[in-house]
């Protein structure tokens, strides 16, 4: 159906009819150009206010620095009062519109960040799974998320989950089949935007489909929390959350992409954080460049995932993130099964192995249905600190940003993502096969 912002404007003219998430069964009606006009215009001057008031006046955070950008504020408020605005370092925020807010508290009763988080259960029960072959080839991990969503698709229901769009951002994205899965499998270290998701899973529920939501664990919460406020049905929602290690900044990795296009001199076509062809366990970036030359694990490439590991470009929620334990909001979790060869040497496989961890009645419901191997795990090998604590907050990590501001990527790739300087003969080679040196008279 579209990123947030065409939903919205369809919305606003009223063309929300012309979403399309089914087979056509009949034309549409003819679109009144000059209403949809007289519309879109009354919004684009409501959204200019709204731009002159927010430049005029000092911006009210729903949540401060404790916000997770979920959206469940903004899509719950029914005066359109809240907005999600990019901070600095590219993370969305929640900003209160003060001219508009009638102080309902809605807003404040759906945040994850102002609330204690509903947790399903103390005593989960862990598995080790793989997909079938087919599903975790395209999969970072053992297709976990695939095989859930294959057995969603069985069902008639839809599922939700993280697809990148061509300059690489992320955001969530609703799929009914197995072509709309396949834009979702694979990991990103990003934060995705949910925004759009919240009328799209509302609208599944009263249909009566089986929906399954997967997302970091304040975003679960924030689905949860939204679909508590308008009092959904909620027997067919099945929560998937991840074990997240943190997000980290959408402004350092738009900065690094160019960064590393300039290195090259060719544009960055396709980007994959991990890739199984290279390996599933430990470094596995691959890019490929629009001069068809393919980047496989270099240290240039791997430079960002390495930023990200050092702790320094995640979002400050994250260090105090309330979700970093056992007990756990979705009504699963799926996570790369670190530690397996432990638990059960047999089972490890290089096309990789997901823990699932089942934290309610839905979710072993929904586990017991899905096709694959599995045996009986054990969270205590599971090599994922995140069950135990939040990331630690660097101490440097305003010096970094300083840094940033002043200098650019460059320098902080260099000292924290183990970009060395290239040394004279490789340079002169680059440039050799740059003016065509290496081609044959």
């Amino acid at each position: 159906a579209g990123g947030s912002r065409i939903v919205n404007l369809l919305q606003k003219t009223n063309l929300t009819a012309r979403l399309i998430d089914g087979p056509v069964k009949e034309d549409f009606s003819p679109i009144n150009y000059e209403e949809s006009g007289r519309l879109l215009q009354e919004y684009v001057q409501v959204s200019k206010d709204f731009l002159e008031r927010a430049m005029r006046a000092e911006k009210e955070m729903l949540a401060g620095e404790a916000c997770v950008g979920c959206g469940a504020c903004e899509a719950v408020c029914k005066f359109d009062a809240i907005r999600l605005m990019r901070t600095k370092e590219g993370f969305l925020t929640a900003v209160i519109d003060k001219n508009k807010c009638v102080d309902c508290g809605i807003c404040k009763k759906v945040c994850p960040a102002l609330n204690e988080v509903q947790k399903k259960s103390n005593e989960p029960t862990v598995y080790a799974f793989k997909a079938k072959k087919e599903l975790r080839k395209g999969s970072t991990s053992g297709g976990a998320f695939a095989a859930l969503a294959a057995t969603v698709i069985e069902k008639g229901g839809v599922f939700y989950g993280v697809a990148q769009r061509k300059d690489f951002s992320v955001y969530h994205v609703r799929g009914e089949s197995f072509d709309d899965l396949c834009r979702m499998q694979g990991t990103k270290y990003l934060p995705s935007d949910i925004s759009a998701c919240y009328t799209q899973i509302e609208k599944d529920l009263k249909e009566g489909r089986t929906v399954l939501f997967s997302g970091t664990p304040c975003q679960v919460d924030g689905i949860n929390r939204y679909v508590a406020q308008k009092n959904l049905p909620n027997e067919n929602l099945c929560t998937a959350d991840i074990i997240c290690h943190g997000v980290p900044s959408p402004a350092f990795y738009r900065a690094y992409m160019a960064w590393l296009e300039k290195e090259y001199g060719s544009k960055v076509v396709e980007y994959k954080f991990r890739d199984k062809r290279i390996s599933w366990r430990g470094s596995s970036c691959y890019a490929k460049l629009s001069n068809g030359q393919e980047l496989k694990n270099d240290k240039k490439l791997c430079a960002f995932m390495n930023v990200y590991y050092s702790d320094h470009i995640t979002r400050e929620s994250c260090y105090s993130c309330k979700y970093t334990s056992r007990s756990r909001v979705g009504d699963l979790t799926i996570s790369d099964y670190w530690g397996i060869e432990k638990v059960e040497p047999s089972f490890e496989d290089p096309l990789g192995v997901s823990m699932v961890v089942l934290n309610s009645e839905k979710g072993k419901a929904l586990f017991n249905l899905t096709q694959g191997e599995r045996v009986v795990g054990n969270i205590e090998n599971a090599k994922q600190p995140q069950l135990k604590q939040p990331t630690l907050r660097p101490l440097d990590r305003a010096e970094f940003w300083m840094e940033y501001e002043k200098k650019g990527v460059k320098p902080l790739l260099k000292k924290h993502g183990g970009v060395k300087r290239d040394f004279l003969k490789t340079r002169l080679y680059r440039l050799k096969k740059k003016l065509g040196g290496n081609k044959k008279e």
